[in-house]
């Protein structure tokens, strides 16, 4: 998306050492208060009102789907 010129900012939902594919992994879950508090940053800078879009990948919880939404709704 950046090599077609979209200003991305990127909100991991998961550090894991590999795809769960492979039935082994380790790694985390972000808490999803993470996600909002680095929203809430580009909000302090006021870039929020730029974003046009939100494409949201691998959810590592419900409760993350959660404040997804409600980062779209602002």
């Amino acid at each position: 998306m950046r090599r077609l010129g979209a200003n991305v900012w990127p909100l991991n939902t998961v550090q894991f050492s590999n795809h769960t594919q492979y039935g082994k992994w380790t790694g985390c879950v972000m808490p999803p208060s993470h996600l909002t508090e680095i929203v809430q940053g580009i909000a302090a800078i006021d870039k929020l009102h730029t974003c046009d879009a939100v494409l949201s990948g691998y959810l590592g919880s419900a409760e993350q789907g959660e404040h997804i939404l409600g980062i779209v709704r602002q």
